[in-house]
């Protein structure tokens, strides 16, 4: 298993892409959506790894409602994964508002570098969740052709 992957916690992930290959035909491609609490180079490694060409087809976000998975990131994390990160949902909110999912899939990389300096760590997102605030994360569509 790559160390990226492990580091990531996409053990499954990858091994999901690796057994989709007996399934497709040349030029085949594999669709995954996936929480995007990593960064999206991750998630284009992953397919790379694969063995497969890898793009974003769609970039997105989804309020994290589960909030002992804010907290099991933040373990996560201190035990050496990651990094992961969420966002306050207002931010992802109106970022998002004005993007048509074709747009934000081409723009994906943009779009995240933009949101860099709006991260939150996991545990200062459980400290944010637990004061009242939504917290939510993006959401990638990754497109994995065979090469």
């Amino acid at each position: 298993m790559p160390h990226l992957v492990k580091q990531q916690m996409l053990n499954l992930h990858y091994l999901a892409l690796l057994q989709a290959k007996a399934f497709l035909k040349s030029g085949g491609a594999v669709l995954s959506c996936l929480g995007a609490r990593v960064p999206l180079e991750v998630f284009l490694s992953l397919g790379k790894l694969a063995g497969y060409t890898p793009s974003i087809l769609t970039f997105g976000w989804k309020v994290q409602g589960d909030p002992e998975l804010i907290r099991d990131y933040a373990h996560n994390q201190s035990s050496g994964f990651g990094p992961f990160y969420f966002y306050r949902a207002e931010v992802l909110q109106e970022v998002f508002a004005k993007l048509d999912p074709a747009y934000s899939g081409r723009n994906a990389l943009e779009i995240e570098r933009s949101l860099q300096t709006r991260r939150m760590d996991p545990v200062t997102a459980y400290a944010a969740f637990e004061h009242g605030e939504r917290i939510a994360h993006t959401v990638a569509v990754l497109q994995c052709e065979l090469e």
